[in-house]
C-alpha cells in the first residue's frame, strides 16, 4: 500500500523535475541507475524504432504523458492524441514538443489523474504507457488495467514502455521499494517503483487475460504490446 503522502511526493518530483526529466533519456543522467550512460542511449533508439514500427493510428491516449518525449515516434499518422498527465509543468513540455513537431491541432492536453480516465468521452485505439505502471502496487495495477480494458476500442492495443529489471540495474536498486529520487538543485523526493522481467509483464498478461508481444527488452527499457485475446 503507498501511503497518501507518498503518493504526494512522487506527485510533486514529476512536477518539480519536468525541466530536467529527458536527461535521463539523452544523457542517462539524473536518476540514472546503471553506471553507463550509453546503455539508456542505446535503448532511446531501439524504443524508438519499436514504437515507430507500431504505426499508431485512430485516437491515442498517452498517459500519463510527462514531457510526451516519444510523440515525435508516433504521432505522424495517429487522428487525435490525448496527453493525459497529473502534473501541469509535465504537460507545459508536452505542448511545446507537440508544438516543435507541428502537431497541435490533433492534441488535446488534459491535466488529470490517470485513474480518472473514464471522465474522458472519447475511446482511444491505442494506449501508450510510459513509465507508470511501475510506479503501481498490484492493487493499482490491476486498477488501472480494467480501467484500460473498459475504456479501449475493441480491437485496441496497450503499447507499453518502461523499466527493465537487469543485472545491470540490479547493482544498485532493489526489484521494488521505496526510493529516494534528487533533483539538480539537490532537493529531494521519496517515490516507489518497481522493475519488469519479460516473465513478470507475461504474468501480467496471463492476469489481465491478453495477448503480449515483447517487442524490446533491453538493459534499462522494454516495449511490449498488448491487445485483447
Amino acid at each position: 500500500m503507498i501511503s497518501i503522502e507518498l503518493k504526494k511526493s512522487m506527485n510533486l518530483y514529476y512536477d518539480e523535475r519536468a525541466d530536467e526529466y529527458d536527461e535521463i533519456y539523452t544523457l542517462g543522467a539524473g536518476p540514472a541507475s546503471i553506471t553507463d550512460p550509453n546503455a539508456y542511449k542505446q535503448d532511446v533508439i531501439k524504443v524508438k524504432e519499436y514504437i515507430e514500427k507500431q504505426n499508431f493510428k485512430g485516437v491515442v491516449f498517452d498517459v500519463p504523458c510527462g514531457t510526451a518525449f516519444w510523440m515525435p515516434s508516433y504521432y505522424q499518422n495517429a487522428e487525435k492524441i490525448v496527453l493525459i498527465d497529473q502534473s501541469e509543468n509535465m504537460l507545459k513540455k508536452a505542448q511545446e514538443r507537440a508544438g516543435t513537431l507541428g502537431c497541435l491541432p490533433k492534441c488535446q492536453f488534459i491535466k488529470l489523474d490517470a485513474f480518472q480516465i473514464e471522465k474522458i468521452k472519447v475511446k482511444p485505439s491505442v494506449f501508450f504507457i510510459g513509465f507508470f505502471l511501475s510506479h503501481l502496487t498490484l492493487k493499482e495495477e490491476t486498477q488501472f488495467f480494467m480501467l484500460m480494458k473498459k475504456k479501449i476500442e475493441k480491437n485496441g492495443r496497450i503499447v507499453i514502455v518502461d523499466s527493465a529489471w537487469s543485472d545491470e540495474r540490479a547493482r544498485k536498486r532493489q526489484k521494488e521499494g521505496r526510493q529516494i529520487r534528487k533533483l539538480n538543485n539537490g532537493t529531494t523526493f521519496d517515490i516507489y517503483k518497481k522493475y519488469f522481467t519479460a516473465g513478470d509483464l507475461e504474468e501480467i498478461a496471463k492476469r489481465e487475460s491478453l495477448h503480449i508481444s515483447i517487442e524490446y527488452f533491453g538493459k534499462a527499457f522494454f516495449v511490449a504490446v498488448l491487445s485483447l485475446v
